[in-house]
């Protein structure tokens, strides 16, 4: 069982009794099962950064950047969120 601090029991029974909900644990379960579908898209990108990283460390001794190398990933950089921006 997990001990809260006394200010945020107080708020969960707050946001609870706000919402209509019976319980602090009522309220506390909805909020859990509508930030599930939300929390997966985020542990995948994570997922997705830790194999790139463990690649880079597997891939050799480190090189230093260059110029070329840094202007190269500013424009990656700039046409990705170009292209979110016009998604």
């Amino acid at each position: 069982m997990m001990q809260l601090p006394e200010s945020l029991s107080r708020r969960i029974e707050q946001l609870a009794s706000t919402h209509g909900f019976d319980s602090p644990t009522e309220f506390l379960e909805d909020f859990f099962r509508q930030f599930e579908p939300v929390q997966k898209p985020f542990a995948a990108n994570i997922a997705a950064v830790e194999a790139e990283l463990r690649k880079g460390l597997e891939s050799g001794p480190a090189k230093p950047m260059t110029a070329d190398d840094w202007e190269r990933l500013r424009n990656h950089v700039r046409e990705v969120a170009a292209r979110r921006l016009r998604a």
